[in-house]
């Protein structure tokens, strides 16, 4: 995927959506198989996770990311699963080079706080984030029998 330092083609809608001027938040967006940085945060990897999995949901085409775009702009469901999905991915990631359970814990919640919180409307509480994102999360499967039977531990 590329990054660029621009605003995505849906600027309008998704800073009407996410209130991103009243919010006060950087954020980024993928269309198609193009991450936006229109405010040039550092992009980790585990949020680069988390913007593949969006591009995966858009089949990696700007004809599909418009009509991903457009119901997800549309359908607050739909949103809140495409996006616990994009942190369970992200959520993965972070696994993979955090050992230390309560490390991962304090990301699992900081993940949670975001998908629970004002830019997606409130619309799930926190205990429903953890257990989307949470979910089936684990290392390799040798590794996952050994060091992350579940999401917390």
């Amino acid at each position: 995927m590329k990054i660029i330092i621009a605003k995505p083609p849906i600027w309008d809608e998704a800073n009407k959506l996410f209130r991103l001027k009243e919010l006060g938040l950087g954020v980024i967006f993928t269309y198609g198989d193009t991450i936006y940085n229109p405010f040039n945060i550092p992009v980790t990897r585990d949020l680069v996770a988390h913007e593949e999995k969006h591009a995966e949901q858009q089949q990696h085409d700007e004809t599909c990311a418009g009509l991903w775009w457009k119901r997800y702009v549309e359908d607050p469901a739909f949103r809140i699963e495409q996006e616990a999905q994009a942190y369970r991915a992200q959520f993965k990631c972070i696994c993979k080079t955090v050992k230390d359970r309560n490390n991962r814990a304090r990301n699992l919640h900081m993940l949670a706080s975001q998908l629970s919180g004002p830019i997606y409307g409130n619309s799930v509480t926190h205990t429903a984030a953890l257990q989307m994102i949470g979910s089936g999360v684990t290392l390799e499967p040798d590794q996952a029998r050994k060091e992350v039977p579940n999401a917390l531990q």
